[in-house]
């Protein structure tokens, strides 16, 4: 890099089994941690586990995280770590990252399941254990991680070296580090000493501390699962985390000997057993100020969730408390296949029978004289169209069943409490409080429909999606073949140019819109016009 004869960084690609793809790839650099402190080497070791030929992208023949990471292949069946050398150790320390894994365990191409152990050779600090629990990622889409399960280890604890993998890098022995086939086995069987589950319930997992202006400087989802964030109570394991808001959070001071989630039909979500601590802090226009907050009460100390309180303003007090009387909890193991078998079939139908319940009480509360302006359903009605959020990121929650699930669950909420003031039938409430415990959300709407004598056809919820959609269905590009020979001209939203003579001329623009669509109308793109002019002409610069 700077021309003095040593060298700065070496990126290796191997074929380890002789089939003339890349098996293995590493950067080389000048290193940090472990022994590379005092002026050794650091690299990052890539293994393709999966053998689908893609790894690491780099510039430089190296890794930068900021213009690297959305280009490298985090996905599908990889391994990698770090290692660490001195000048005068003898073999390659793990140390940091050691190792992050990833599992396809659908043959798509696209990772499930990612674990990061942080540690040094054999001893273990900490672990992320996320899932893609709805399994909705897509190769087009790759990340959609939606949970995670945090964990702190004891001091000096270690693994079992029976369960390491050793590998040779130039030459050069590796210490110890989990095996790929045994890091799940391990996170889950290893006494931790403090568990922290982190739920995406807006399914927006991405960086929520930086930003440009209102807006996320970063709204792409993250690679490495689920960055929870800290707390008094836990602390923090990487970054950058997802934030404070719109997440779940649920910790387990005394973590059980056996890790495990259960399903609580109440709420129809999947909960950490044995957490003391459990809380949704709600922002729902992503102003990064709290709207709302429901807390979850394990009274009896048996592990599982039996009460849940509402703040549905943000002041800090109780709107409305439920429990869930008469019903069983369902254990669920933190394995994907079950976490997914559980979760797909409960997002897949969620908002279609919250929608319709929130409708009936919205129609009850009319027959009352107390017509709800809720403000989530005035976002919802809009696209959420509000400033903070990107155009495409709207149209991700728009798309996401788990963000119309999380929003019109909210609404729910908030339009009972609202039924409760205007409504004061004791049976009525009796036969649909029996019903929320049982998260029957069906049994709900039944209740109000025949306490109010509703039995109009329903809107579908499908139409009203589509509907707030519509209104960012627009085209991204355009072209005019049709010009005056020979000229051809494209454009983005951003940006234009057309192909005349051989020579390409541009288009300079103020924002976001098509325009070549006007040219027919003998526009002079010559001159300034309100979207912008042709570069060619502005002063003396040369197109």
């Amino acid at each position: 890099w700077k021309g003095d004869g040593a060298f700065d960084v070496v990126c290796d690609y191997t074929d380890r089994d002789g089939d003339n793809d890349v098996d293995e790839m590493a950067f080389y650099f000048p290193g940090s941690r472990g022994p590379a402190a005092d002026g050794g080497i650091m690299v990052w070791w890539g293994d393709d586990i999966g053998d689908d030929n893609l790894l690491w992208f780099d510039i430089g023949y190296t890794y930068n995280q900021g213009a690297c990471q959305y280009r490298c292949h985090f996905g599908g069946d990889e391994i990698f770590s770090a290692f660490s050398i001195g000048e005068h150790t003898e073999r390659w320390e793990p140390a940091f990252e050691n190792p992050f894994v990833f599992y396809d365990h659908d043959n798509d191409g696209v990772t499930e399941e990612v674990i990061r152990i942080e540690g040094r050779a054999e001893y273990v600090y900490n672990l992320r254990y996320s899932f893609d629990a709805d399994n909705d990622a897509t190769p087009d889409s790759p990340r959609d991680f939606d949970v995670s399960l945090n964990a702190h280890a004891p001091k000096d604890f270690t693994f079992d070296l029976a369960l390491a993998d050793y590998r040779e890098l130039r030459g050069i022995p590796t210490g110890p580090f989990l095996a790929y086939e045994n890091v799940p086995a391990f996170s889950l069987g290893a006494p931790w000493e403090r568990l922290m589950l982190c739920w995406d319930e807006n399914d927006l997992n991405i960086d929520a501390r930086s930003y440009t202006g209102e807006r996320f400087a970063d709204p792409q989802e993250r690679w490495e699962g689920v960055i929870a964030k800290g707390n008094d109570l836990f602390k923090q394991i990487g970054g950058p985390d997802c934030g404070d808001f719109n997440k779940r959070y649920e910790v387990a001071l005394e973590p059980p000997e056996s890790i495990r989630l259960y399903f609580t039909p109440t709420d129809q979500r999947l909960h950490l057993y044995g957490a003391e601590h459990m809380w949704l802090a709600v922002d729902i226009d992503y102003d990064r100020m709290p709207d709302m907050r429901y807390d979850y009460i394990d009274n009896d100390g048996d592990g599982y969730i039996d009460t849940w309180r509402f703040d549905a303003d943000g002041d800090g007090e109780p709107d409305d408390e439920w429990n869930a009387a008469g019903v069983t909890p369902n254990d669920v193991a933190y394995v994907w296949a079950d976490v997914n078998a559980v979760m797909a079939p409960v997002l897949a139908k969620a908002p279609r029978e919250l929608f319709a319940l929130d409708v009936r009480i919205e129609q009850a509360l009319g027959t009352l004289g107390a017509p709800s302006a809720d403000r989530v359903w005035q976002l919802l009605q809009s696209g959420f169209d509000i400033n903070p959020l990107a155009e495409d990121v709207r149209v991700r929650l728009l798309s996401s069943n788990e963000t119309w699930r999380f929003y019109l669950d909210l609404l729910k909420d908030r339009l009972i409490i609202a039924l409760k003031a205007a409504h004061k039938d004791a049976s009525f409430w009796q036969s649909f409080n029996a019903a929320r415990a049982k998260g029957d959300i069906a049994r709900m709407r039944a209740a109000v429909e025949e306490a109010f004598r509703l039995d109009d056809d329903l809107p579908a919820f499908a139409l009203f999606q589509a509907q707030v959609l519509a209104k960012y269905d627009k085209p991204q590009v355009a072209w005019a073949e049709d010009w005056v020979p020979p000229n051809i001209g494209w454009e983005s939203r951003v940006s234009g140019y057309r192909a005349y003579w051989g020579q390409f001329d541009f288009f300079g623009k103020k924002g976001e819109e098509l325009v070549m669509h006007t040219f027919g109308d003998r526009v002079n793109y010559h001159a300034e016009q309100s979207w912008g002019m042709d570069a060619l002409h502005v002063g003396t610069a040369c197109g």
